[in-house]
């Protein structure tokens, strides 16, 4: 019997190992356990392995913990994979990492074969205020680049136009506008009444927030 349990979540693939062992000794407490790593290659074969037996038990529990990265053991794991597969003894089998060719010899012959990947992150983290902080540095291309990458990502205008608002007011409230300050009381102005005006003149809200934007100085 062969159980492989390999993937680059270490920690997963081991405690899944961990548990299946745990519940073959519960079953089996008097068999002997066999660990062999890629330092064994002189000290243990998998000939003597398969025609072995326990002292206590005939059944034999054998871990093969990263050994594939000894050449010597790997190919005389291979050599005898089919006779591991049918052998009275269990053969656990942890790697790191497989090729792809050893992964699919190993399916081929596997009771159970389990692969644990860590997820990979997929791109930056993002930053829901990224209109907002565009906003507060006064570039408008850059305003315009975060409105369009929200509404790309499924942002709702309403939310981009409460956010724009927001940071309006709030830099306003804050003195942070420089000389500007009646320029940005215009701007909350037109703000505040662009959702009833693109009610009742039939405008999109996305496309009216698009020109405020664009008409920034």
């Amino acid at each position: 019997m062969l159980y492989v349990y390999y993937g680059t979540d270490e920690k997963t693939s081991r405690n899944k190992l961990r548990r299946a062992m745990d519940a073959l000794q519960r079953r089996a407490p008097y068999a002997h356990i066999l660990r062999v790593t890629d330092q064994d290659e002189e000290a243990v074969s998998m000939k003597a392995i398969l025609s072995s037996q326990g002292l206590f038990h005939a059944r034999q529990v054998v871990l093969l913990d990263g050994t594939f990265s000894n050449k010597g053991i790997r190919e005389d794991i291979f050599k005898h994979i089919r006779e591991i597969k049918e052998s009275d003894h269990v053969f656990f089998l942890y790697e790191k990492k497989l090729l792809a060719a050893h992964e699919k010899k190993l399916a081929q012959h596997a009771d159970n074969i389990e692969k644990s990947e860590h997820r990979e992150a997929i791109g930056k983290k993002e930053n829901p205020f990224a209109l907002a902080n565009a906003f507060g540095r006064g570039k408008r291309s850059e305003v315009w680049i975060e409105y369009r990458k929200a509404l790309a990502k499924g942002a709702a205008p309403e939310a981009l136009h409460g956010m724009l608002f927001w940071k309006v007011k709030d830099m306003l409230l804050k003195g942070k506008c420089g000389d500007k300050e009646d320029e940005y009381k215009e701007m909350l102005g037109v703000l505040a009444e662009m959702p009833h005006k693109t009610r009742r003149d039939g405008i999109e809200l996305e496309y009216a927030l698009e020109r405020f934007i664009l008409s920034l100085r």
